[in-house]
């Protein structure tokens, strides 16, 4: 039963590495927010460039979804557009350096086309589709305060990165180094235990679908991509998941976890439904990726 616990820690210290830089870029992407006015204008740009915009900003950031989500919803309660947020919060996961730098070392040719194919359709256009089927009638509930999603702001309080800085003066290079700091201790103490529970318990679930090696069935897809879309997944570590699903033979929901799992994750929706105060948003962006998850297996089946 400690196994899954065991094999969680061994590999935060393996990638302690590649989180640290997560959590400090992360910071300064935070911290630079609040004190720069450019940058704000650079995220508030509407229409499909705001996704571009969003998408370009989020390769730096190692981030898995379940901090991709807060950052995102900071970003959007700090003053970035909807369109640019929500392209960061998809890009980041899909679309670092990081994680297609493994791929493309790691996994077939066949499979890092396919995560860099479908990253960038779901950042950009998919990201796009949502904002014009469900981010106007979501804005509008922000505007009105018709539909509050109280109880979804209790629970991510916690990530509300950004409150911590909200009316303080960011002027002078001590105050933005103080910040920095700041930032980055706020961001580690949640991604870190985040990062803990997801990783056990993805080493609870792996045995579970190796265990069906030989078998390649059209409902184990929609199995894998339901697991993928809710389930948080730490950075790049989709690929360690879907390389001995690949070698079992298992080919559609390796590759249905290749889209969905490093997309979204249900800590990312909720933090996100929050700051929009609206439930809209977060399942249009489960229905795309839900879908582009399960043509990707099929098309591997």
């Amino acid at each position: 039963m400690l196994w899954p616990l065991a094999e969680a820690v061994n590999l935060l210290l393996l990638s302690w590495y590649s989180i640290s830089l997560g959590i400090v870029i992360g910071a300064v992407l935070l911290v630079h927010l609040q004190a720069s006015q450019r940058v704000r204008r650079v995220l508030c740009s509407d229409g499909l460039s705001a996704h571009l915009v969003g998408s370009l900003s989020a390769i730096a950031y190692p981030f898995c979804s379940c901090c991709a989500g807060p950052m995102g919803a900071s970003l959007y309660r700090g003053g970035a557009s909807l369109g640019a947020s929500l392209a960061f919060v998809v890009a980041a996961p899909l679309l670092n350096v990081t994680s297609l730098f493994l791929a493309f070392l790691l996994l077939p040719p066949e499979y890092f086309a396919l995560r860099l194919r479908s990253g960038v359709g779901l950042a950009v256009f998919g990201t796009w589709l949502v904002v014009r089927v469900a981010g106007r009638d979501a804005l509008r509930h922000v505007v009105t305060g018709a539909r509050r999603l109280t109880v979804l702001e209790r629970l991510t309080t916690a990530f509300a990165f950004e409150r911590e800085f909200s009316g303080r003066s960011l002027e002078t290079p001590v105050q933005i180094i103080q910040a920095w700091v700041r930032a980055s201790w706020i961001i580690a103490r949640v991604a870190i235990p985040v990062f803990l529970i997801s990783a056990t318990a993805i080493g609870w679930v792996t045995p579970i679908l190796l265990s069906l090696g030989g078998h390649n069935p059209f409902w184990l897809v929609h199995v894998a991509t339901t697991f993928g879309v809710l389930f948080v997944s730490p950075t790049w570590t989709e690929i360690t998941f879907a390389l001995p699903l690949i070698e079992r033979g298992l080919t559609g929901a390796a590759a249905a976890l290749l889209v969905a799992l490093p997309a979204t994750s249900l800590p990312s929706l909720v933090d996100f439904g929050a700051a929009l105060r609206d439930w809209r948003v977060p399942v249009a962006l489960v229905a795309i990726v839900s879908a582009v998850s399960v043509l990707a297996g099929l098309l591997f089946l």
